[in-house]
This record gives structure tokens, C-alpha cells and sequence, in this order.
């Protein structure tokens, strides 16, 4: 985790962040100049959002395929109680 990461434990006692990736000194195309022929050392949360994103489709690709989604609590019709009490609420 970066140093410019926010981290600890809110009001609430939970730990916070729940999900991490790097996000620090990411060699990445430059934006700015057109082509994508130029590359540039940046950091943060533009730099980790890709890696989350890709992460969580893959996860979600393997749960549905493998029929996972109706054996699992955050999945399922009826989520846990953890769940509820998070979000107030299944998401949708």
C-alpha cells in the first residue's frame, strides 16, 4: 500500500481498506500525448482502479461459471447477515 494511502480504523471499528492494489509508481501510457507512444511514472487511484476492475470481472466470471452464485451467501437470493448489515440492504 502506498504511503498516501488512507488506512486505519474508523468510528464504526472496521478496517479500512477493505480492497487494496498497487497504485504507486505505475509505468503507464501518458494520456496526454496522442498515439499512446509516450509513458510516464504516475500514482494513484487512477492507477489501481484497473487492477480492482479486472480482478473483481475475473471473480465474477468464475463464481457464475462454476455455478458458485447459488451456493453462496453474497451471491444468492437471500445474503448473509454480514451483508445486510453493511449495506443495509442485498445490493442490486
Amino acid at each position: 500500500m502506498s504511503d498516501f494511502s488512507s488506512w486505519g480504523v474508523p468510528g464504526d471499528l472496521s478496517l479500512k481498506p477493505e480492497i487494496t492494489a498497487p497504485g504507486g509508481n505505475i509505468y503507464s501510457v501518458n494520456g496526454l500525448v496522442p498515439g499512446g507512444t509516450a509513458y510516464e511514472v504516475m500514482s494513484g487511484t487512477s492507477m489501481a482502479a484497473p487492477q480492482v476492475a479486472g480482478l473483481a470481472a475475473l471473480a465474477a466470471q468464475y463464481i457464475q461459471e462454476n455455478g458458485l452464485a447459488e451456493k453462496g451467501r453474497l451471491f444468492g437470493p437471500h445474503p448473509g447477515p454480514e451483508l445486510a448489515d453493511v449495506y443495509g440492504s442485498a445490493p442490486v
